[in-house]
């Protein structure tokens, strides 16, 4: 079937590129076709007698409008009738000699031919077109690509600057921040006890900002990185993983004394980028035994929620809470809500959504102040990557 579309094709391509040709090429082979439809019927008379005596030259009308266009297949299809009339319809060596049936007989014959010819040459028409726009198509395809190239290479140019950029600021900041630090505890070491109380409280308020400011530039470098880093996603098992984020915070539970939920035994297995998956996991748990309320013990509660195409963890506390109309603000950099303490970055959170997001998942919450806030991550399961590559497989 391959083949026989394929030969179909290439005798399509023929016949367009001879009804592109020169006038005196198409109309000569307009003129063979009628000659060989008359040299045919003359070689048959003997068996066909008075039968079929337009057919041959009907078909080389059609021959000619495939190779010649309209014009060429008229011809030849006004031709060949008037020789077929010369030569085969009675009275023979006339031509409009003959009676009503055979007129009916000629006219029923020539109409099917013009429409057949009129078909070709819109074919041959549309085909014209067709491959003017293909031609067209192709070169903005190919304006397109390089368009894109070059973006690209600008693009991929600007973020390695910015990158550049970035980590040099960092650099150029941090350095004279550390070095106001270290004056600042020499002085605290060497000459907390000469100070007065104002002077002692100037200073901690200096301490205090050099390390926030450090941690603030510490966090915008690592959601710069989040936007470009390479995403490498695995299948892995995520109670384990859960578990060591658990482990990762063992101090702060305890010194905090909060109690961590988390009994789930399933093997469920996500598509995810582990380092990305434990850092917005240890995010979502920062913020937890953050802002937890001082006069209830603090509890977490951490659950796993299967679907087809999605896993959902949840992590629950019982802290302060949220009121419903920040919950948008949340997830955005440095921006930090009225009830929060004042020792929140505003980063924790934006870095965790922005993490979960590069691995095609999604992140929100559900909160009430005073009464605790649900923190949730969407991930992939091995399901849904099996779905993609089916589809990308057959997009290809």
């Amino acid at each position: 079937m391959g083949k026989f579309r394929d030969g179909v094709e290439k005798c399509e391509f023929f016949c367009q590129e001879l009804s592109e040709g020169p006038a005196v090429m198409r109309y000569g082979l307009a003129t063979l076709a009628v000659g060989v439809a008359l040299g045919a019927r003359f070689l048959l008379h003997p068996m066909l007698h008075d039968q079929l005596p337009l057919t041959f030259f009907l078909t080389s009308g059609i021959l000619a409008a495939l190779f010649g266009g309209f014009g060429p297949g008229l011809y030849a299809l006004v031709l060949g009738f008037l020789l077929a009339d010369y030569f085969f319809l009675p009275p023979i060596g006339s031509i409009g000699a003959y009676g009503k049936a055979e007129w009916v007989n000629v006219v029923s014959t020539f109409l099917p031919g013009l429409l057949a010819i009129s078909a070709i040459s819109l074919l041959h028409g549309v085909r014209r077109k067709l491959n003017i726009y293909t031609r067209q198509i192709a070169l903005a395809k190919e304006h397109l690509e390089k368009e894109v190239a070059i973006r690209t290479a600008e693009l991929t140019a600007s973020v390695t600057f910015l990158e550049n950029f970035c980590y040099s600021i960092a650099h150029d900041l941090r350095s004279p921040l550390r070095a106001i630090n270290g004056g600042a505890m020499l002085l605290k070491e060497e000459y907390g006890g000469q100070l007065d109380e104002e002077s002692r409280i100037a200073l901690a308020m200096l301490l205090m900002g050099t390390v926030r400011m450090d941690k603030m530039i510490s966090d915008l470098l690592t959601y710069g990185r989040l936007n470009h880093q390479k995403v490498f996603l695995t299948r892995t098992a995520l109670v384990p993983l859960i578990q060591r984020v658990i482990q990762s915070f063992e101090g702060e539970i305890k010194s905090s004394g909060a109690k961590v939920v988390f009994e789930e035994t399933s093997s469920v297995q996500v598509v995810v980028d582990i380092k990305l998956l434990e850092l917005a996991l240890g995010n979502v748990m920062a913020n937890a035994l953050k802002f937890r309320r001082k006069d209830v013990p603090l509890v977490i509660e951490i659950r796993i929620e299967q679907a087809l195409k999605h896993v959902r963890v949840s992590v629950t506390d019982n802290g302060i809470g949220i009121e419903s109309k920040y919950h948008d603000k949340l997830f955005h950099l440095f921006q930090r809500i009225e009830t929060t303490p004042d020792n929140a970055m505003g980063t924790g959170l934006a870095i965790a959504k922005k993490a979960v997001e590069r691995m095609r998942g999604n992140m929100g919450v559900e909160s009430e102040f005073g009464r605790g806030s649900t923190f949730w991550l969407e991930v992939m399961t091995v399901e849904a990557e099996n779905e993609m590559e089916k589809l990308l497989s057959n997009d290809t």
